[in-house]
């Protein structure tokens, strides 16, 4: 009788920690497979025939800038592509803050297009260009009191 009993509180105590030890295990292999998605995602926007091409002079300083455009998919948040960037969390939110009035940052939909001007050595959008709906994009720019949100109008040419 006292094996039977033994060997239940065995049973039992595996169901208990079994589903924690499997969880355990596919986090750490999402984990895992999340930062080979991030890498290849920033690998497919930046192909090698841009990489020449990739710094722009944007102020006076002749400060090297890098361009990148992408276009937002399933399940993409603006948040965690912009950590697959080497953009900070800070600077993320300072993003998100000064166009909430113009647009919510938090609310991209895939086929949204963003075009970022980065400074790799400081880790700072320059500028941000995204186009939330057809007519409109809304342009965040970096300046010495912080960034500046506002909503231009795209040019269309009827011919």
């Amino acid at each position: 009788m006292r094996r039977s009993t033994t060997t239940s509180r065995l049973l039992k105590l595996g169901m208990i920690i079994l589903p924690f030890f499997l969880l355990g295990f596919i986090m750490g292999y999402l984990a895992g497979s999340d930062e080979d998605s991030a890498a290849q995602r920033v690998e497919a926007i930046t192909p090698a025939s841009d990489k020449e091409e990739k710094h722009l002079a944007y102020d006076e300083q002749q400060e090297e800038v890098t361009k990148v455009e992408y276009t937002f998919k399933q399940r993409d948040t603006f948040y965690e592509v912009l950590l697959d960037f080497g953009i900070p969390p800070q600077e993320i939110f300072s993003l998100i803050e000064s166009s909430k009035k113009i647009y919510n940052l938090k609310r991209v939909k895939p086929g949204n297009t963003m075009t970022l001007k980065m400074d790799p050595d400081h880790h700072t959008v320059v500028r941000l260009e995204f186009s939330f709906d057809d007519r409109h994009i809304l342009v965040v720019t970096k300046t010495d009191q912080g960034y500046l949100a506002s909503k231009e109008e795209i040019a269309f040419d009827s011919k």
